[in-house]
């Protein structure tokens, strides 16, 4: 409840950042204002902006239209967070799903049926589900040579982006540091030499 005689913008700024902070009705009683300030006050968050000044007799009746106002604007914000929340989760498994299917040639039914079933059998939300698809981070290692280019090609022109990959790129200075980096698990992945995995695997080089 705020009594002023001349509000001013910094004041409503002020106002707007505890209301938003506290998330609480704000009634305010002036003594003057301009439609600027009572543009402002409104879009401050308050709830009842009265000019006049302080009465007793009204202070009752103007606090309880600040709250149910206040109420009400907090319901519609809620259900509009719902709305574009929902949207978003709706793009993030449209996206999933299409990445599935070009994966694995399915359909659209299928894809969401496969989605899911990952759902179910890990006790999780779809949209968690298909948040952790299209997000997956892969750190890749590479050596800077021509052998790389498909690497390099995919990152850049987005065509990993595209399968639901965000490829992280990391550049190593040797064949030797890119085996350690990768048996060591600071890498996901890596392109290679065809002789290193095979080496790695047979426990050749001091890393499998």
């Amino acid at each position: 409840l705020i009594d002023m005689a001349n509000p001013d913008r910094d004041t409503l700024e002020h106002v707007g950042a505890v209301s938003n902070t506290k998330s609480r009705a704000v009634a305010m009683f002036v003594d003057q204002t301009d439609p600027h300030l009572t543009q402002a006050a409104l879009a401050a968050g308050v709830s009842a902006y009265v000019v006049d000044g302080l009465q007793m007799n009204r202070i009752k009746s103007v606090i309880e239209t600040a709250i149910a106002r206040f109420q009400m604007m907090r319901q519609m914000r809620s259900e509009l967070d719902a709305a574009k929340q929902a949207l978003e989760d709706r793009k993030t498994i449209d996206r999933a799903k299409g990445i599935l299917m070009r994966r694995r040639g399915l359909s659209e039914d299928e894809a969401y049926k496969l989605l899911r079933k990952a759902a179910m059998d890990q006790g999780r939300k779809v949209i968690d589900v298909a948040q952790a698809l299209v997000t997956a981070v892969l750190n890749c290692g590479y050596v800077p040579l021509v052998d790389s280019a498909p690497l390099i090609i995919a990152h850049e022109l987005g065509f990993a982006a595209e399968e639901g990959l965000e490829l992280n790129l990391v550049r190593q200075p040797s064949w030797s540091a890119l085996r350690d980096m990768l048996g060591l698990g600071h890498l996901d992945a890596a392109q290679m030499l065809s002789p290193l995995p095979v080496a790695m695997t047979l426990g050749l080089g001091g890393l499998s």
